[in-house]
Protein backbone atom coordinates (compact mmCIF):
# COMPACT_ATOMS: atom_id res chain seq x y z
CA UNK A 1 0.00 0.00 0.00
CA UNK A 2 1.18 3.58 -0.99
CA UNK A 3 0.12 6.27 1.36
CA UNK A 4 -0.60 10.38 1.07
CA UNK A 5 -0.46 11.61 4.93
CA UNK A 6 -1.16 15.37 5.78
CA UNK A 7 -0.94 16.92 9.19
CA UNK A 8 2.24 14.43 9.94
CA UNK A 9 4.49 16.97 11.83
CA UNK A 10 2.12 18.37 14.47
CA UNK A 11 0.91 17.13 17.73
CA UNK A 12 -0.43 13.70 16.66
CA UNK A 13 0.96 13.10 13.72
CA UNK A 14 4.68 13.44 14.70
CA UNK A 15 3.55 10.28 16.88
CA UNK A 16 1.85 8.86 14.20
CA UNK A 17 4.24 8.63 11.00
CA UNK A 18 6.75 6.26 12.52
CA UNK A 19 4.36 4.00 13.31
CA UNK A 20 2.77 3.60 9.94
CA UNK A 21 6.00 3.31 8.28
CA UNK A 22 6.48 -0.28 8.60
CA UNK A 23 2.49 -0.85 7.02
CA UNK A 24 3.39 1.21 4.04
CA UNK A 25 5.54 0.64 1.01
CA UNK A 26 5.19 4.15 0.54
CA UNK A 27 4.66 7.23 2.13
CA UNK A 28 4.58 10.77 0.89
CA UNK A 29 4.36 13.31 3.68
CA UNK A 30 3.10 16.56 2.85
CA UNK A 31 4.94 19.81 4.36
CA UNK A 32 4.44 23.07 3.54
CA UNK A 33 8.45 23.82 4.52
CA UNK A 34 10.95 20.64 4.35
CA UNK A 35 13.60 21.18 6.54
CA UNK A 36 17.25 19.13 6.62
CA UNK A 37 16.00 19.04 10.78
CA UNK A 38 12.86 17.10 8.83
CA UNK A 39 14.92 15.09 6.58
CA UNK A 40 17.40 14.14 9.74
CA UNK A 41 14.32 12.72 11.53
CA UNK A 42 13.02 10.79 8.87
CA UNK A 43 16.32 9.41 7.64
CA UNK A 44 16.36 5.98 8.96
CA UNK A 45 12.90 5.59 6.75
CA UNK A 46 13.89 5.02 3.44
CA UNK A 47 10.09 4.44 2.48
CA UNK A 48 9.17 7.94 3.51
CA UNK A 49 9.37 11.32 1.34
CA UNK A 50 8.76 15.07 1.77
CA UNK A 51 6.38 16.58 -0.42
CA UNK A 52 6.27 20.66 -0.71
CA UNK A 53 3.04 21.58 -0.59
CA UNK A 54 0.07 22.90 0.85
CA UNK A 55 -3.79 21.79 1.49
CA UNK A 56 -5.44 25.34 0.68
CA UNK A 57 -3.59 25.17 -2.86
CA UNK A 58 -6.07 23.67 -5.30
CA UNK A 59 -3.19 21.15 -6.40
CA UNK A 60 -1.53 21.17 -2.60
CA UNK A 61 1.44 19.37 -3.75
CA UNK A 62 3.72 21.95 -5.25
CA UNK A 63 5.92 19.66 -7.68
CA UNK A 64 4.15 18.49 -11.13
CA UNK A 65 5.80 15.31 -11.22
CA UNK A 66 5.51 14.12 -7.85
CA UNK A 67 1.39 15.26 -8.08
CA UNK A 68 1.56 12.66 -11.10
CA UNK A 69 2.84 9.60 -8.95
CA UNK A 70 0.68 10.57 -6.16
CA UNK A 71 -2.43 9.71 -8.45
CA UNK A 72 -0.95 7.12 -9.92
CA UNK A 73 0.09 4.78 -6.91
CA UNK A 74 -1.69 6.13 -4.06
CA UNK A 75 -4.28 3.90 -2.39
CA UNK A 76 -4.64 5.64 0.75
CA UNK A 77 -5.00 8.90 1.91
CA UNK A 78 -4.84 10.36 5.75
CA UNK A 79 -6.09 13.53 5.81
CA UNK A 80 -5.11 15.08 9.71
CA UNK A 81 -4.17 18.50 8.14
CA UNK A 82 -6.13 21.41 9.79
CA UNK A 83 -6.03 24.86 11.37
CA UNK A 84 -6.49 24.23 15.00
CA UNK A 85 -7.07 27.45 17.27
CA UNK A 86 -10.54 27.76 19.00
CA UNK A 87 -10.29 31.02 18.75
CA UNK A 88 -9.06 31.48 15.52
CA UNK A 89 -10.72 33.89 12.48
CA UNK A 90 -13.08 32.32 10.46
CA UNK A 91 -11.21 32.80 7.34
CA UNK A 92 -8.52 31.03 8.89
CA UNK A 93 -10.82 28.44 10.00
CA UNK A 94 -12.18 27.80 6.93
CA UNK A 95 -9.37 28.23 4.44
CA UNK A 96 -7.44 25.13 6.16
CA UNK A 97 -10.84 23.16 7.19
CA UNK A 98 -12.95 23.82 4.59
CA UNK A 99 -11.33 24.37 1.24
CA UNK A 100 -8.32 22.29 2.68
CA UNK A 101 -10.50 19.29 3.00
CA UNK A 102 -12.60 20.19 -0.03
CA UNK A 103 -9.10 20.11 -1.79
CA UNK A 104 -8.21 16.70 -0.64
CA UNK A 105 -11.33 15.15 -1.76
CA UNK A 106 -10.71 16.65 -5.10
CA UNK A 107 -7.39 15.13 -5.19
CA UNK A 108 -8.71 11.84 -3.97
CA UNK A 109 -11.05 11.60 -7.28
CA UNK A 110 -8.13 11.79 -9.10
CA UNK A 111 -5.94 8.90 -7.65
CA UNK A 112 -6.58 5.62 -9.66
CA UNK A 113 -6.24 3.04 -7.85
CA UNK A 114 -8.11 4.78 -3.89
CA UNK A 115 -9.13 2.13 -1.94
CA UNK A 116 -9.28 4.43 1.73
CA UNK A 117 -9.92 8.01 2.70
CA UNK A 118 -9.10 8.59 6.88
CA UNK A 119 -10.18 11.84 8.06
CA UNK A 120 -9.11 13.60 11.58
CA UNK A 121 -12.46 14.96 12.91
CA UNK A 122 -12.99 16.04 16.36
CA UNK A 123 -15.48 15.56 18.87
CA UNK A 124 -16.31 19.80 18.80
CA UNK A 125 -18.70 18.83 16.05
CA UNK A 126 -21.00 17.89 18.39
CA UNK A 127 -20.98 21.61 19.47
CA UNK A 128 -23.61 22.37 22.59
CA UNK A 129 -25.39 18.77 21.55
CA UNK A 130 -27.05 17.94 24.74
CA UNK A 131 -27.25 13.88 25.24
CA UNK A 132 -25.66 10.53 23.75
CA UNK A 133 -23.94 11.77 20.92
CA UNK A 134 -23.69 9.20 18.51
CA UNK A 135 -20.91 7.98 16.24
CA UNK A 136 -23.38 7.65 13.30
CA UNK A 137 -24.89 11.16 13.43
CA UNK A 138 -23.86 14.71 13.18
CA UNK A 139 -26.60 16.93 12.29
CA UNK A 140 -28.34 16.95 15.23
CA UNK A 141 -29.44 21.10 15.08
CA UNK A 142 -26.21 21.71 17.46
CA UNK A 143 -24.94 25.28 17.65
CA UNK A 144 -21.31 26.21 18.06
CA UNK A 145 -19.37 28.86 20.01
CA UNK A 146 -16.25 28.88 17.70
CA UNK A 147 -15.09 28.78 14.30
CA UNK A 148 -12.80 26.32 14.32
CA UNK A 149 -15.64 23.21 15.64
CA UNK A 150 -17.90 24.65 13.21
CA UNK A 151 -15.53 24.56 10.14
CA UNK A 152 -14.61 21.24 11.09
CA UNK A 153 -18.12 19.80 11.23
CA UNK A 154 -18.69 21.57 7.87
CA UNK A 155 -15.45 19.48 6.57
CA UNK A 156 -16.69 16.20 8.07
CA UNK A 157 -20.10 17.09 6.18
CA UNK A 158 -18.25 17.01 3.06
CA UNK A 159 -16.36 13.85 3.43
CA UNK A 160 -19.49 11.98 4.60
CA UNK A 161 -21.60 13.53 1.87
CA UNK A 162 -18.18 12.76 -0.92
CA UNK A 163 -18.91 9.71 -3.66
CA UNK A 164 -16.44 6.92 -3.07
CA UNK A 165 -16.15 3.74 -4.17
CA UNK A 166 -13.92 2.56 -1.94
CA UNK A 167 -13.77 3.21 2.40
CA UNK A 168 -14.22 6.31 4.46
CA UNK A 169 -12.95 6.12 7.65
CA UNK A 170 -13.91 8.94 10.18
CA UNK A 171 -12.06 9.83 13.44
CA UNK A 172 -13.49 12.37 15.80
CA UNK A 173 -10.42 12.90 18.55
CA UNK A 174 -10.87 13.92 21.88
CA UNK A 175 -9.19 16.61 24.00
CA UNK A 176 -5.41 15.16 23.14
CA UNK A 177 -3.48 15.57 26.49
CA UNK A 178 0.25 13.82 26.58
CA UNK A 179 1.98 10.47 26.61
CA UNK A 180 0.21 8.20 28.90
CA UNK A 181 3.69 6.68 30.36
CA UNK A 182 5.47 10.00 30.76
CA UNK A 183 2.87 12.37 30.33
CA UNK A 184 5.18 14.56 27.94
CA UNK A 185 3.67 17.46 26.24
CA UNK A 186 5.44 19.97 23.88
CA UNK A 187 2.96 22.70 24.21
CA UNK A 188 0.28 24.49 26.70
CA UNK A 189 -3.65 23.50 24.63
CA UNK A 190 -6.77 22.61 26.64
CA UNK A 191 -6.41 21.66 30.27
CA UNK A 192 -2.88 22.99 30.27
CA UNK A 193 -4.03 26.40 29.93
CA UNK A 194 -5.82 25.50 33.46
CA UNK A 195 -2.49 24.40 34.80
CA UNK A 196 -0.80 27.61 33.67
CA UNK A 197 -3.93 29.80 35.57
CA UNK A 198 -3.13 27.49 38.81
CA UNK A 199 0.42 28.04 38.63
CA UNK A 200 0.23 31.87 38.11
CA UNK A 201 -2.43 31.90 41.26
CA UNK A 202 -0.35 30.08 43.33
CA UNK A 203 2.16 32.43 42.88
CA UNK A 204 0.57 35.40 42.72
CA UNK A 205 -1.70 35.20 46.19
CA UNK A 206 1.00 33.54 48.28
CA UNK A 207 -2.05 32.87 51.10
CA UNK A 208 -4.24 30.90 48.81
CA UNK A 209 -4.96 28.14 50.74
CA UNK A 210 -5.73 30.13 53.98
CA UNK A 211 -9.34 30.62 52.13
CA UNK A 212 -11.70 27.83 53.10
CA UNK A 213 -13.28 27.79 49.15
CA UNK A 214 -12.40 28.21 45.52
CA UNK A 215 -15.00 29.13 43.35
CA UNK A 216 -14.96 27.97 39.92
CA UNK A 217 -17.32 27.94 36.72
CA UNK A 218 -18.31 24.44 36.02
CA UNK A 219 -21.19 22.05 36.10
CA UNK A 220 -18.99 19.02 38.29
CA UNK A 221 -21.77 16.46 36.11
CA UNK A 222 -19.52 17.16 32.87
CA UNK A 223 -16.86 14.81 31.33
CA UNK A 224 -13.19 15.85 29.79
CA UNK A 225 -13.11 13.46 26.91
CA UNK A 226 -9.19 13.24 27.37
CA UNK A 227 -7.29 10.67 25.72
CA UNK A 228 -3.14 10.54 25.96
CA UNK A 229 -1.50 11.25 22.81
CA UNK A 230 -0.01 7.83 21.97
CA UNK A 231 -3.23 6.01 22.59
CA UNK A 232 -4.54 7.73 19.61
CA UNK A 233 -1.98 7.08 17.75
CA UNK A 234 -2.34 2.95 18.84
CA UNK A 235 -6.18 3.48 17.60
CA UNK A 236 -5.36 5.25 14.39
CA UNK A 237 -2.54 2.60 13.97
CA UNK A 238 -4.15 -0.24 14.01
CA UNK A 239 -6.90 1.33 11.70
CA UNK A 240 -4.94 2.13 8.97
CA UNK A 241 -2.89 -1.10 9.40
CA UNK A 242 -6.04 -3.40 9.01
CA UNK A 243 -9.17 -0.84 7.57
CA UNK A 244 -12.06 -2.07 8.48
CA UNK A 245 -14.83 -2.59 5.85
CA UNK A 246 -17.91 -0.92 4.63
CA UNK A 247 -18.83 2.43 3.34
CA UNK A 248 -18.16 5.00 6.14
CA UNK A 249 -16.90 4.04 9.82
CA UNK A 250 -16.73 7.26 12.23
CA UNK A 251 -15.37 6.57 15.49
CA UNK A 252 -15.17 8.78 19.02
CA UNK A 253 -11.30 8.67 19.77
CA UNK A 254 -11.35 9.13 23.35
CA UNK A 255 -9.66 7.32 26.44
CA UNK A 256 -11.64 4.77 28.66
CA UNK A 257 -13.48 6.00 31.42
CA UNK A 258 -12.81 9.67 31.24
CA UNK A 259 -13.09 11.84 34.28
CA UNK A 260 -15.78 14.33 35.03
CA UNK A 261 -14.94 17.59 35.46
CA UNK A 262 -15.08 17.84 39.10
CA UNK A 263 -12.69 15.04 39.13
CA UNK A 264 -10.67 16.86 37.05
CA UNK A 265 -10.62 19.88 38.72
CA UNK A 266 -9.94 18.54 42.78
CA UNK A 267 -7.19 16.42 40.73
CA UNK A 268 -5.62 19.12 39.65
CA UNK A 269 -5.47 21.70 42.44
CA UNK A 270 -3.87 18.68 44.78
CA UNK A 271 -1.32 17.99 42.12
CA UNK A 272 -0.29 21.93 42.11
CA UNK A 273 -0.63 22.05 46.19
CA UNK A 274 -3.93 23.67 46.32
CA UNK A 275 -5.58 22.58 49.28
CA UNK A 276 -9.16 24.28 48.83
CA UNK A 277 -12.65 23.21 48.62
CA UNK A 278 -14.05 23.86 45.13
CA UNK A 279 -17.50 25.32 44.81
CA UNK A 280 -18.92 24.69 41.36
CA UNK A 281 -20.44 28.19 40.19
CA UNK A 282 -23.62 28.07 37.84
CA UNK A 283 -23.01 28.92 34.15
CA UNK A 284 -23.27 32.86 33.58
CA UNK A 285 -22.66 34.67 30.18
CA UNK A 286 -20.33 36.81 31.91
CA UNK A 287 -17.72 34.17 31.76
CA UNK A 288 -16.73 34.18 28.35
CA UNK A 289 -15.55 37.98 29.37
CA UNK A 290 -13.96 37.06 32.50
CA UNK A 291 -11.76 33.61 31.89
CA UNK A 292 -9.51 35.61 29.36
CA UNK A 293 -9.00 38.13 31.83
CA UNK A 294 -7.05 35.66 33.56
CA UNK A 295 -5.52 33.69 31.18
CA UNK A 296 -8.01 30.69 29.97
CA UNK A 297 -9.81 30.57 26.47
CA UNK A 298 -13.27 31.47 27.36
CA UNK A 299 -13.87 28.36 25.02
CA UNK A 300 -13.47 25.96 27.55
CA UNK A 301 -16.73 26.47 29.06
CA UNK A 302 -18.27 24.36 26.40
CA UNK A 303 -16.46 21.09 28.33
CA UNK A 304 -16.55 23.10 31.63
CA UNK A 305 -20.47 23.13 31.37
CA UNK A 306 -20.77 20.40 28.49
CA UNK A 307 -23.60 18.09 28.80
CA UNK A 308 -22.52 15.99 26.07
CA UNK A 309 -21.44 12.52 26.31
CA UNK A 310 -19.96 10.83 23.77
CA UNK A 311 -20.32 6.81 22.36
CA UNK A 312 -17.83 4.83 21.95
CA UNK A 313 -19.40 1.46 20.56
CA UNK A 314 -17.93 1.57 17.06
CA UNK A 315 -14.74 2.45 18.47
CA UNK A 316 -14.87 -0.10 21.39
CA UNK A 317 -16.05 -3.35 19.09
CA UNK A 318 -13.90 -2.67 16.19
CA UNK A 319 -10.59 -1.88 18.88
CA UNK A 320 -11.33 -4.07 21.14
CA UNK A 321 -7.56 -5.43 20.89
CA UNK A 322 -5.98 -1.81 21.35
CA UNK A 323 -5.84 -1.03 24.90
CA UNK A 324 -6.93 2.07 26.54
CA UNK A 325 -5.69 3.06 30.15
CA UNK A 326 -8.21 4.30 32.31
CA UNK A 327 -7.91 7.78 33.66
CA UNK A 328 -6.79 7.00 37.14
CA UNK A 329 -4.03 4.96 35.55
CA UNK A 330 -2.35 7.81 33.61
CA UNK A 331 -3.16 10.41 35.73
CA UNK A 332 -0.19 10.04 37.85
CA UNK A 333 2.15 10.77 34.53
CA UNK A 334 -0.35 13.50 33.22
CA UNK A 335 -0.14 15.92 36.09
CA UNK A 336 3.78 15.14 37.14
CA UNK A 337 4.59 16.53 33.67
CA UNK A 338 2.13 19.49 34.06
CA UNK A 339 3.39 20.90 36.90
CA UNK A 340 7.01 20.55 35.29
CA UNK A 341 5.87 22.83 32.24
CA UNK A 342 5.12 25.56 34.70
CA UNK A 343 8.15 25.47 36.61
Amino acid sequence: MKLFLTGGTGFLGSELVERLAPHFEKIYLLCRKPSKRMELRFENLSNIELVKGDISGPDIVEEAGVLKKIKEEVDVIFHGAAYYDIEGPYSSCFMYNVVGTQNILYLANQCENLKHIHYISTIAVAGNFSGLFSEDSLKEGQKFSNHYAKTKYDAEAMVRAYEFKGTKHIYRLGILVGDSKTGKMPKVDGPYYFFKFLSKAKGKFKHLNKLKYLPLPFDEKAVMPFIPVDEAANILEEAMANPRDGELNCYHVIGDSPPNVATFVEDSLKAFGIDLAVVPLPHSPLYKMILPKVGLPSELLLYMYGKCQYETSHLINDFSKVPRKSYQNYSSAFYHYAKGMFK
